[in-house]
């Protein structure tokens, strides 16, 4: 790279940081001239360009050029220099306070911002986009001119406040943080605490009233078509519908805020909503429901999809005679891979285990013995399968015997020491799972923080958890905030803050506390605003044969959005600190839930004690 591109670089980068801390811009003409920086980005229309030639513009106090910059930007690609926006609005409300601006040039700029916030793409990048810190206090610099402005303006920018902010918790911090008492705003903030409070109501206030002010709250940010009310209504409306003393004629009502009757099953679908709501509102919005939605097309599967699924429901019913035909049949049937037939071996390993059934383990041990030269190391079911074998109290036979010392003498050979060792380090560890179920080598944890659970947990502790407890399968809650690592009535604390930037850490200490105090072979991972399906998930049986069982997410270069994690933190410095995460990138997508294997478990640790691992920590 030559000096002078070296330069303009350095310019670059620093213009962000500039802006941040509302530095003299002019201080890099001793690196580059601005005037040149200026020109060689005109050339470029994507936002980063873009955002960071706005603020070049604005210190040459070339207004025109800010204005026709903030109608480009929603549509470009890429990412937004946030600071740099906040900068331009901060220097525009100087430059109007100091008279280098007239009135008409000002209201200009306010319509340019205003088109800025209403006309974000709605991709990936829209939410984090529009509800960045900065953004969000770029309209707040410009409310502070609120009462220089002429009638009509001040009716737009009302309208567009209430349009885009007037559900976010962020804006209305900010507004009041900064004194701002508008009269035509503090009504849209009475009714946004309304809301906000819906979670704490006074029970002695009278319901239906209740009810009936909220649904006019809700009303009046729907009729300004505020970007946040259908997400927020969703979530009112589950708790309403699953109110058995609310009247239904209220229900009703709620439910006409309902634009998309597709969304309506998506709400009927939740577990708190009870038989006689369900029955009658289907029986009322039966029409309005599309007929896709309300028949359900079986998909076509393979015999091999059918075969699993029909063993799974089996086992996790313990219709064990039936299961273990049919396992037998799987196990030497030719149309299935090895590593699919494995799974029969796994479920006739511990059948025949904890049955003390030597005759099916002979043919098990002798099956596994012909497969074992063509599985991978990295099979969690193998481990799973010798995990049993190895670790069980019931295979005193010398009829065995043999067929243990092969199956060693090949793991040895072919894995490698490390894998025995892995088995019997696991050995070694308190909170074994139980022997006797099957899925009991399975730990599913609940990932929640302390303020939840009183709220979140105790709702899924009445519905899906059940199934859990119906199933025998372990479960625990994982919560941070902790002094110490305690694990008390199935929640474990975790000494790691509690709040959302410290996720990473919640979740290195949760495997690290899995990997060396339990036995078990997998972890399912969900959040506690998500429902599992216990019954179809352990049914199909698909997780026990992969290391990492979930979606998978891919950004491309440019494709990250760096910003997303502000509003979700408490933390100033990660509030207003970007995501520096190298693209193009891969990741595990948790919001959906996601299964470990205690291989992959095992994999993560020794890379977080590597030396690349304590860099990137």
């Amino acid at each position: 790279m030559r000096f002078p591109e070296l330069k303009y670089y350095i310019c670059l980068t620093l213009i962000n940081l500039f802006c941040l801390f509302e530095a003299d811009l002019n201080f890099l003409n001793k690196i580059m001239p601005l005037s040149q920086v200026k020109e060689k980005l005109k050339n470029s229309k994507d936002a980063s360009s873009l955002s960071l030639r706005m603020s070049l513009e604005i210190n040459d106090e070339s207004f025109e050029a800010v204005e026709q910059i903030l109608y480009e930007l929603p549509k470009s690609k890429g990412w937004l220099n946030a600071p740099c926006i906040l900068y331009t609005i901060k220097k525009v409300k100087e430059a109007f306070l100091a008279q280098k601006i007239d009135a008409k040039a000002l209201d200009k700029l306010i319509y340019a911002y205003i088109y800025f916030l209403d006309n974000f793409e709605k991709e990936d990048r829209w939410f984090s986009r529009l509800y960045n810190v900065n953004l969000i206090q770029g309209l707040v610099e410009i409310l502070h001119l609120y009462y220089y402005l002429p009638e009509w303006i001040k009716k737009d920018l009302i309208e567009a406040t209430i349009r885009v902010y007037g559900l976010c918790p962020e804006f209305w911090r900010l507004y009041k943080l900064n004194n701002l008492k508008i009269s035509e705003l503090e009504i849209s903030f009475n009714r946004f605490n309304n809301i906000a409070n819906f979670w704490e109501k006074d029970s002695s206030e009278e319901q239906d009233t209740y009810y009936l002010n909220l649904y006019l709250d809700l009303i009046f940010f729907k009729r300004y078509n505020n970007v946040d009310v259908y997400q927020i209504l969703r979530e009112i409306l589950i708790y309403i519908l699953s109110n058995k003393s609310l009247k239904m004629e209220i229900k009703k009502l709620y439910l006409s805020l309902l634009d998309n009757y597709e969304d309506l099953v998506g709400i009927l679908s939740h577990p708190l909503i009870d038989e006689e709501t369900y029955n009658e509102l289907i029986s009322t919005y039966h029409s309005k429901l599309p007929g896709e939605i309300l028949k359900l097309y079986p998909v076509p599967k393979s015999s091999y999809q059918e075969g699993l699924l029909e063993l799974g429901k089996r086992i996790l019913n313990e219709e064990f005679d039936y299961a273990v035909k049919l396992a037998d049949s799987l196990l030497y049937s030719t149309s299935f891979s090895l590593e699919d037939s494995l799974i029969a071996v796994d479920f006739l390993n511990y059948y025949a285990i904890t049955t003390k059934n030597e005759l099916l383990l002979e043919r098990v041990l002798s099956k596994l013995i012909t497969m074992l030269e063509g599985i991978s190391a990295q099979n969690p079911l193998l481990l799973s399968i010798l995990y049993r074998i190895f670790n069980s109290e019931n295979l005193n036979s010398k009829n065995l015997d043999a067929y243990l010392i092969m199956i060693e003498d090949m793991v040895k050979e072919k894995l490698g020491g490390e894998y025995l060792d892995l088995i019997e380090f696991t050995k070694n560890n308190p909170h074994p799972f139980l022997k006797d179920n099957y899925f009991s080598d399975t730990l599913v944890v609940v990932y929640s923080c302390q303020k939840n659970l009183s709220t979140r947990i105790k709702t899924i502790k009445e519905t899906w958890l059940k199934d859990l407890e119906k199933y025998k399968i372990p479960y625990i809650i994982c919560v941070g905030g902790s002094e110490k690592l305690e694990l008390k009535d199935n929640v474990l604390y975790l000494p790691v803050p509690d709040e959302y930037e410290f996720l990473p850490q919640k979740s290195l200490a949760l495997y690290e506390w899995v990997f060396y105090n339990t036995q078990f072979m997998y972890v399912y991972k969900i959040d506690d605003d998500s429902l599992l399906n216990a019954e179809w998930f352990f049914s199909i049986l698909s997780y026990r044969k992969h290391n990492y069982y979930g979606r998978i997410v891919k950004r491309n270069i440019g494709g990250t959005d760096r910003s997303w994690h502000q509003q979700k933190s408490k933390n100033i410095l990660y509030r207003t600190k970007i995501d520096k995460s190298y693209e193009p990138s891969v990741y595990a997508e948790g919001s959906t839930g996601y299964s470990l294997s205690r291989i992959a478990i095992d994999k993560l640790i020794k890379i977080r004690k590597s030396e690349i691992g304590q860099i990137i920590e």
